[in-house]
């Protein structure tokens, strides 16, 4: 059963379940001065010390405690009631959240005491709270941003404390920068610590989202033009290669094009022949049979044929000139001079006709009528 009692401030001791680390000096001193011009407006609230015969325990009432001993009082009215401390941490929460002298980091640590050591689930205190499961399960997840802080802190050499910083920070905050890929989110936190050292508030749950992610971007957008740098630079490698390479001749050009089937409405072999004679006079037959091949898909015997019609044509024309790596010899089949070589094949394929037809046959075609 509670009972009042003005207590000496000897008698009473902090709790060590106390919710709030910090306490703001500014205010501290505010009601310091309230207390020694108005008195004490509202008694605090202790129990009887678990250990300590006599003393009390503080339930909620610590800054009206450190103000009164910076006042330079030595008592205050008190409400003493006999509590476990499971009643004491619910007894601090209601005071606290009543009062609205709670940070976002320090019911994050609440939270997470009544899970660890009363065996609360998330589900449980959210409707005990009267609060959403989301709203419990991202205030614990707050806590796990202490870790990079320290770091941050530690690495940098900041004249502040890890504590100091989370209990400036809120839910909304600690979500934006864990929110960030991992390799951004010590330089938020760096800002954010640079920010509080320096008297200033940190940047908004917004603008450190948008921070990181113009970050990411402008790192997307580097990479880019990175990688088109080195495509660009491999085309340069190319083009200069070809440039330095030997430009191939006319007749070169003609070998190196793909074979393409004759159209009706494209030159025949024969324009083709008379074409290439009359541009280039000194033409040789073995470059006109290599493009009658390139150009018409056609083959050695039947690009022999197309250059022998042409010949027979003509009325007594100056012959193209032949290579001189191939002797010449009399064709059986137009009694122009050949080079030897693709008369041995013109004699081949004559004789295959022969071998496939009865001869018969093979007869009356050469001379055009039965006999």
């Amino acid at each position: 059963m509670a009972e009042f009692l003005r207590l000496s401030l000897d008698v009473i001791h902090p709790s060590p379940l106390q919710m709030r680390l910090g306490m703001d000096a500014e205010a501290l001193r505010e009601l310091a001065e309230s207390l020694r011009r108005d008195g004490q407006q509202r008694p605090i609230k202790v129990r009887p010390h678990p250990s300590r015969a006599g003393e009390y325990e503080i339930v909620y009432g610590h800054r009206t405690y450190e103000a009164a001993k910076l006042a330079g009082l030595s008592e205050l009215d008190a409400i003493v009631e006999e509590m476990s401390d499971e009643e004491v941490m619910w007894a601090q929460w209601a005071e606290n959240e009543y009062r609205e002298a709670l940070c976002d980091y320090d019911r994050a640590r609440w939270l997470k005491k009544m899970i660890d050591e009363y065996g609360y689930s998330t589900r449980e205190l959210a409707d005990k709270l009267r609060k959403s499961q989301p709203w419990v399960v991202y205030h614990l997840k707050m806590l796990e941003l202490e870790e990079v802080i320290t770091r941050v802190i530690t690495s940098r050499d900041f004249d502040i404390s890890p504590v100091e910083v989370m209990r400036k920070l809120s839910e909304r905050q600690a979500r934006a920068i864990r929110s960030a890929p991992e390799r951004y989110q010590e330089a938020l936190v760096e800002h954010v610590v640079f920010a509080i050292q320096h008297g200033l508030e940190p940047p908004s749950a917004h603008a450190l989202e948008e921070m990181w992610k113009l970050w990411e971007k402008a790192e997307n957008y580097s990479k880019l033009l990175e990688d088109e740098s080195e495509s660009l630079e491999e085309e340069l490698e190319e083009v200069y290669k070809k440039e330095e390479a030997p430009q191939p001749s006319m007749e070169e050009l003609e070998l190196q094009r793909e074979p393409t089937p004759h159209k009706e409405h494209e030159v025949s072999p024969r324009e083709f022949i008379e074409e290439t004679f009359r541009r280039w006079p000194g033409a040789t037959e073995e470059f006109i049979i290599h493009s009658l091949k390139s150009k018409f898909g056609l083959s050695d015997i039947e690009a022999w044929n197309e250059l022998h019609a042409y010949y027979k044509s003509r009325q007594g024309p100056t012959k193209p000139k032949t290579s001189t790596s191939r002797e010449n010899a009399v064709c059986p089949l137009c009694c122009q001079r050949v080079p030897a070589l693709d008369l041995q094949a013109r004699i081949e394929e004559l004789l295959y006709t022969m071998a496939e037809k009865p001869l018969g046959e093979w007869i009356k075609e050469a001379i055009g009528h039965e006999f």
